[in-house]
């Protein structure tokens, strides 16, 4: 279920790769500020370690923006999660209807290896040594660089949390026993919602040996551009 919940949002599995297969080397790498790294909660009561908030996968939100709104204010909007009041950039026009993305930065950039094309399996490394396989992205050729989002769940910050508190959320998707803590980071998509980076597949197991299921990540052209306001500065192009 949780793998088909992760196939209808658009996103690609991450693969376990072997040590021996030829890996690519990212050109470039960021931390986004509204980014974190996850951890999965073993053999603890998740209210033990922090407030429990709550998660999506990354989407889109529409947010009609008051004729009489003034940069600053806040806009309450009905979100995933219920009715927020969200932030909103500046540059949003009073009366218009706006569409944000909530979901990740892409935190690195790579080349398409020689021989390869759209469709076909490629392998790179992070920072950290763990290998990753992602398909190559459609239109793209060998010598082609193009960018990763990294697997995350969208987080929603509880309203009595702040810069620096520990959250606690479970996996996206139907009722789980897989939940996961992370630090909310000082800046907010929207006021409201962080990303956290969800770790590899090699790191984690569930309960009594059962395999989680793998994080996943989507990958972006370079070129691609839709128009949508950004969630925050870390959405422009690394």
């Amino acid at each position: 279920m949780i793998g088909q919940l992760m196939n209808m949002t658009g996103l690609t599995v991450y693969e376990s790769v072997p040590v021996e297969e030829q890996v690519t080397k990212f050109l470039q790498s960021r931390k986004p500020t509204n980014t974190v790294d996850a951890t999965f909660i073993r053999g603890q009561v998740p209210a033990s370690i922090g407030k429990e908030a709550s998660s999506m996968w990354p989407a889109d939100i529409e947010v009609q923006v008051p004729e009489n709104w003034s940069e600053g204010e806040k806009v309450p909007a009905q979100g995933p999660h219920g009715r927020v009041l969200f932030e909103l950039p500046e540059g949003c026009k009073p009366g218009t209807k706006q569409q944000f993305r909530l979901r990740p930065a892409a935190d690195m950039r790579v080349e398409v290896p020689k021989d390869l094309k759209e469709g076909m399996s490629m392998t790179f490394e992070r920072e950290d040594g763990t290998r990753i396989s992602i398909s190559v992205p459609q239109g793209k050729v060998s010598g082609d660089t193009f960018e990763v989002i990294p697997p995350a769940a969208m987080v929603l910050v509880p309203e009595d949390a702040q810069a620096g508190d520990v959250v606690c959320f479970p996996l996206p998707g139907p009722p789980s026993k897989q939940w996961f803590s992370a630090p909310v980071p000082g800046e907010l998509i929207l006021g409201k919602y962080f990303a956290a980076r969800l770790p590899a597949p090699d790191s984690m197991a569930g309960h009594d040996g059962e395999k989680l299921p793998s994080p996943t990540a989507a990958s972006e052209t370079t070129s691609a551009s839709d128009g949508s306001p950004a969630g925050g500065s870390d959405s422009d192009a690394l």
